[in-house]
């Protein structure tokens, strides 16, 4: 952002005639452009606001399952609250076949 150079009289003082001194003519343009910036900068802003809330939220819920993992990782058997944190649903097909989605991707699949 531009500077604005501070001069000892006021823009609106004027000469003997009565008539505005030419070195203030570009004073409101420029405030106009100072004032288009401040806007732009506002607005922003107001969007680094809102996207530092919504960070905010991913954390506290990221921070949230990260703490359900770690006391998943301690558990020896199958919990009502640990199948809850982590299953989504179970179906159950003739042949004692059973298929389990869970709420995680790729939990549960064998790794090679």
């Amino acid at each position: 952002m531009k500077r604005v150079q501070y001069i000892a009289i006021a823009p609106w003082s004027t000469t003997s005639r009565g008539r505005i001194r030419p070195q203030f003519y570009g004073y409101k343009a420029e405030k106009v452009s100072i004032d288009t910036e401040l806007d732009r900068l506002n607005q922003v802003n107001a969007l680094q606001i809102k996207e530092v809330e919504r960070l905010s939220e991913l954390k506290a819920k990221n921070d949230e399952m990260h703490a359900k993992a770690e006391s998943a990782s301690v558990e020896t058997t199958l919990t009502r609250s640990l199948a809850d944190a982590l299953i989504s649903k179970i179906c159950v097909y003739p042949g004692n076949r059973v298929e389990i989605v869970w709420k995680v991707a790729g939990f549960g699949e064998a790794t090679k």
